[in-house]
């Protein structure tokens, strides 16, 4: 399933007009196989293992080219941008626990219940809702009862 992926997604960005470099492909692999997000910082410290002497600037400027062509996506979270291999099966939006990084895929596509004023032409948009699952919900239920106990 990886070797596939990867041949995928490395076909959509010669159609992009992007060449195919090693560092290009290392890339796509580390992301592939990560189930989860991976800051930039990450990505930088995985390519250095394979790659000594490839500049942080390199990966930052290719996972954003990536990104712009929609094989990566970006996340906002608290502690930075994080990024991930996209969903390219359809289109949808995801529930992201803050605690495990597990993604949940939203069933239906919050903006068909927005109203969108007939003034404005809407050319994107992206709707991610961050909190806790089930199982990190109880955690965090007693991470915060331990922090107000050390207060009071």
């Amino acid at each position: 399933m990886t070797e596939r992926k990867l041949q995928s997604i490395l076909r959509q960005l010669e159609i992009e007009g992007l060449r195919i470099t090693s560092q290009r492909k290392m890339l796509i692999r580390i992301l592939i196989e990560q189930k989860g997000f991976l800051q930039t910082r990450e990505l930088y410290e995985q390519m250095n293992r394979m790659f000594p002497g490839v500049s942080y600037d390199t990966i930052y400027r290719n996972i954003r080219m990536m990104r712009d062509v929609g094989v990566v996506e970006q996340f906002d979270f608290d502690d930075g941008v994080k990024f991930k291999i996209a969903c390219r099966t359809h289109h949808h939006h995801h529930l992201i626990c803050l605690g495990c990084s597990k993604i949940t895929p939203l069933p239906f596509c919050p903006m068909t219940m927005i109203k969108v004023p007939s003034s404005f032409t809407v050319v994107s948009h992206k709707f991610e809702v961050y909190g806790y699952c089930r199982r990190c919900a109880g955690k965090q239920e007693k991470k915060e009862k331990l922090q107000f106990d050390l207060r009071t």
